[in-house]
């Protein structure tokens, strides 16, 4: 999970303390819908574990509603969908 939250911060420039902040900043929800994404993919995290990792608390509602966020984003932009591949690998090389 550090791994992941880790390499998204880096590339994305916003540490995972400002991306868990109550905030509606788009930047900042994109880059902990992101970490959700990544989390629930790459760990075997159940959605409501993963949603408890962030200070607000989410549900598994919030964290499936990230990740097909996140899925709509990279099918419709596909620069983002470049980025988020490449943050994925970074993760999986270092896991």
């Amino acid at each position: 999970i550090e791994v992941i939250k880790d390499e998204v911060s880096k590339f994305r420039r916003i540490t995972f303390e400002e991306a868990n902040i109550k905030s509606r900043k788009r930047e900042l929800v994109m880059v902990r819908q992101e970490m959700m994404k990544l989390i629930h993919e790459l760990t075997p995290l159940s959605l409501k574990s993963i949603g408890r990792l962030f200070k607000k608390k989410f549900d598994h509602s919030s964290v499936l509603h990230s990740k097909q966020t996140v899925s709509d984003l990279m099918f419709s932009d596909k620069r983002f969908e470049r980025e988020h591949n490449l943050i994925r690998s970074k993760i999986i090389n270092r896991i």
